[in-house]
């Protein structure tokens, strides 16, 4: 059952004025439950390409 806070927390996170963990922790749902969420309504993902990169390579130095 969703919460009430859904709804306004996947609207902050598509604003940018919450990350996901934050978002996620506001609409009172635990972290897998969360990710379906914005894509079931077709929020893009914040993910840009350097996190991709850190995931790709954890580990290797950050340059700054």
């Amino acid at each position: 059952m969703p919460s009430r806070l859904q709804g306004p927390a996947l609207a902050l996170y598509q604003r940018g004025i919450l990350s996901s963990g934050k978002a996620c922790a506001l609409a009172g749902v635990k972290r897998w439950e969360w990710e379906a969420l914005p894509g079931a309504r077709k929020i893009p993902r914040h993910y840009a390409d350097e996190d991709l990169d850190q995931d790709l390579h954890p580990g290797e130095a950050v340059q700054l």
